[in-house]
């Protein structure tokens, strides 16, 4: 019986009927075990002896946990720096992945150790503090912020009610609810139906330039080819071409996600050694999250996970752009010419100015996007693209 109960005892369920145990057992994996996990986890604190610091030997741990978070981003900058790559690369990595695992490299390739889950949550508080003094969080207005160490600290429990709504940054908080809340069985579906998958990530490309575009066309690269042939002769068979969907008009990215999510490892541990197979011939399969067991032990910067953080603060500065330009306006439409004349001299007015001459430019490729249909000259439009988002993004965050 001791034995049993040195991490999780799976013949324990619980009494607790009447505050709907059965149901949270059922709907939720590893309910139970969590459950487990913090009752150990209280236990043990209660436990422990004092440090030398004066501290409870357990709350000094929390405390390692708490400053190494904070830490690793500077060592990871330092390693970046010195193979020749970025020194905020690591800031580019899923905020999932960076507060959930203890994350080492450079040069947008590391190495990642997973977590326990009692000290993911002080480990990851550390990472948010480092982020947001670090400038790297400025699309985040302070309550954002906040729900961000909630959810942090309500990892603990054993189900976390707000991490949806982390996960989606709390743009919209009904949609970040309803990540946290739905059952397992219904979770690939929902992430889908939202376009995020478990770490924050984009299932799928979703941009104003590719709104109307077939939906075959918004795989990223690494998706199952077959699935994407699929979907492109099914397209062309209904009446589409590449401009525009047919009657069948189907997501190969979303198929792969939902196939993953409910037929687990074996179908993608099968899938990932056939595209591991493909790399011989296929360039687009070149990707470390397509080979497996690598995958979990490693991480590397990728399309998706780049354009994450720029997409995220190109909007913050187009909304902060609207905004002013808005609060000008209306100034100058009431007679109120003295407040219209401080708008004019401030930080946000040279900022909304300066991104409105660049997006044009960002707009006109988006444009020329739309109307080729040579692969080559899109995927150099879609470089181009980011790069000058990128460039933006620096620009902006100086000015800030």
């Amino acid at each position: 019986a001791n034995a049993k109960d040195i991490s999780v005892n799976f013949n324990k369920k619980g009494s607790g009927e009447g505050y709907g145990s059965s149901f949270a057992r059922a709907a939720y994996l590893f309910y139970n075990a969590g459950v487990q996990g913090l009752q150990n986890f209280l236990t043990l604190r209660g436990k422990s002896r004092k440090h030398w610091t004066g501290l409870n030997r357990f709350d000094a741990r929390i405390a390692e946990a708490l400053t190494l978070g904070a830490l690793i981003p500077l060592i990871n900058g330092i390693i970046s720096a010195a193979v020749g790559g970025d020194d905020d690369e690591y800031a580019d990595l899923p905020d999932w992945v960076r507060r959930n695992n203890l994350v080492l490299g450079g040069g947008g390739f590391y190495v990642t150790v997973p977590l326990p889950i009692e000290l993911r949550a002080l480990y990851g508080i550390g990472d948010i503090a480092y982020m947001t003094m670090a400038g790297r969080m400025k699309d985040h207005a302070p309550w954002q912020i906040g729900l961000d160490v909630m959810g942090q600290v309500a990892d603990i429990m054993p189900l976390n009610p707000v991490e949806g709504v982390v996960t989606n940054k709390g743009k919209n908080v009904f949609e970040g609810l309803l990540l946290s809340l739905v059952p397992d069985v219904a979770a690939p579906v929902a992430q889908a139906a939202l376009n995020t998958d478990f770490t924050g990530k984009p299932i799928y490309k979703k941009q104003s330039w590719n709104e109307s575009a077939p939906a075959y066309t918004k795989a990223y690269a690494g998706t199952s080819k077959v699935l994407v042939g699929s979907a492109e002769l099914l397209n062309r068979v209904t009446g589409g071409d590449q401009y525009g969907p047919g009657a069948v008009n189907i997501n190969p990215a979303i198929v792969e996600h939902l196939l993953e999510g409910y037929f687990g490892g074996l179908l993608t541990f099968a899938k990932e050694n056939a595209k591991t197979v493909e790399m011989i011939w296929d360039d687009d399969m070149r990707q470390l999250r397509n080979v497996p067991l690598a995958n979990v032990l490693f991480q590397m910067n990728d399309e998706r996970t780049a354009s994450t953080y720029v997409n995220d603060m190109y909007y913050h500065y187009k909304q902060e752009a609207d905004m002013t330009t808005k609060r000008a306006r209306g100034y100058r439409t009431e007679g109120n010419m003295a407040k219209a004349a401080e708008v004019a001299v401030s930080d946000e007015w040279r900022r909304a100015q300066y991104f409105k001459q660049a997006d044009k430019q960002v707009k006109d490729l988006q444009d020329r996007l739309k109307e080729t249909d040579d692969k080559a000259m899109q995927d150099d439009l879609r470089r181009r693209i980011a790069e000058l988002k990128r460039a933006m993004v620096e620009k902006l965050t100086e000015m800030d």
